[in-house]
């Protein structure tokens, strides 16, 4: 299994990096601070690869819902869950027409990621 979190924050990236090996015990985490470098990631991934993704809404360079738009395009079935503070329901509308499976909000708790893990288990691997 593989994880891919996207992150502005270092810090965030190290709490989520921890919370999830707690939950996800055998998975690849792969934590990436910069939104080129994950576009990068991206193109150059495969579908087999990557399991679930996490992305923080707002970033500085490109938008996490852009992110979300660029992951739907090459994997329309993978599960992808969103970070954000701004809990709107218009925003999370937005995103879930995006096709998110999650939203998750700020701040990230082990139990929230426990929630993640039942939400991705009760979609099953939905990748092909």
């Amino acid at each position: 299994m593989k994880i891919v979190h996207v992150d502005d924050s270092r810090f965030s990236l190290k709490i989520a990096t921890n919370f999830l090996k707690q939950i996800f015990r055998e998975a690849e985490i792969v934590s990436l601070n910069d939104e080129e470098e994950f576009l990068k990631f991206l193109e150059e991934s495969k579908l087999d690869d990557i399991d679930i993704f996490i992305i923080d809404l707002l970033l500085p360079k490109i938008s996490g819902e852009e992110l979300v738009k660029q992951i739907k395009k090459k994997y329309p079935n993978v599960f992808v869950a969103v970070l954000s503070s701004n809990v709107q329901s218009n925003v999370k509308e937005k995103l879930y027409d995006c096709g998110i499976d999650l939203f998750i909000e700020k701040p990230l708790t082990l139990d929230k990621l426990r929630d993640m893990e039942v939400c991705y288990n009760e979609k099953g691997n939905r990748r092909v």
